[in-house]
């Protein structure tokens, strides 16, 4: 099954939602977009009746209804005139109602097998998924406990060089008295800033930035659950 991605789309949608969103979701949101966009399109066709904000084709183009008028002649009788909006802004009035003429018809587009489909088709969707929102600088990605989280580069709340230092130093590059020494973002994130996981969309956001920043060292290791730095990971 093919699917179309529209990134401005996903942009878009987590921007709305207003913090992280796992693989999943941004999957849903692609299907569910590409449910939205197989819809049939309605053809105009001057027997036909519309109402206000109905959306057709009209020699190939997307239009909006966005007014109805009475309209009248002798030879046709009463029938509706449409104000319809164009992609550009620009309008255009065409005739509507008439009777005896051709009647609007439905152009069926392909519709992705949401129900039907199976793991494999799943599985190469998230993988073409995560390829494309990694080839766009918009997007960023991390590992959390939750698994894979996408975000926003936009959303990010920055991290100063002094709390970058901060982070680091809060990682031994050594075991401690023979253990190793592990920090999860929520301790990081108290350590740092006072403050841990309290479900808002703010904390949720720097705590993404905080991991995101922290996978881009190569002296530090994450394990799903912790950091760790690098040599000390040797050691243990």
């Amino acid at each position: 099954m093919v699917v179309r991605i529209n990134l401005d789309s996903l942009v878009d949608f987590i921007r709305r939602v207003g913090r992280p969103v796992t693989l999943g979701q941004l999957t849903r949101e692609v299907l569910q977009s590409a449910l939205v966009s197989a819809a049939p399109e309605i053809h105009y066709a001057p027997g036909s009746e519309y109402e206000v904000g109905a959306r057709l084709l009209l020699d190939g183009q997307r239009v909006e209804v966005a007014a109805v008028q009475e309209g009248y002649n002798p030879s046709q009788g009463a029938f509706k005139v449409l104000i319809l909006r164009l992609l550009d802004g620009s309008q255009r009035r065409m005739a509507a109602g008439v009777a005896g003429a051709p009647l609007a018809s439905l152009v069926e587009r392909s519709t992705p097998a949401l129900e039907s489909m199976d793991p494999q088709e799943e599985a190469a969707l998230r993988q073409q998924l995560r390829e494309t929102l990694a080839a766009d600088d918009r997007f960023l990605s991390c590992e959390t406990p939750q698994g894979e989280l996408w975000c926003l580069d936009e959303m990010l709340p920055s991290i100063s060089p002094g709390e970058r230092r901060q982070a680091l130093a809060l990682i031994p590059n050594a075991p401690v008295n023979g253990a190793l020494v592990s920090r999860t973002t929520e301790e990081l994130s108290q350590a740092l800033w006072g403050i841990g996981d309290d479900g808002s969309d703010d904390t949720a956001l720097l705590a993404f930035a905080l991991a995101w920043m922290l996978q881009q060292e190569t002296e530090i290791f994450y394990d799903h659950r912790a950091f760790v730095a690098g040599e000390a990971s040797l050691r243990a």
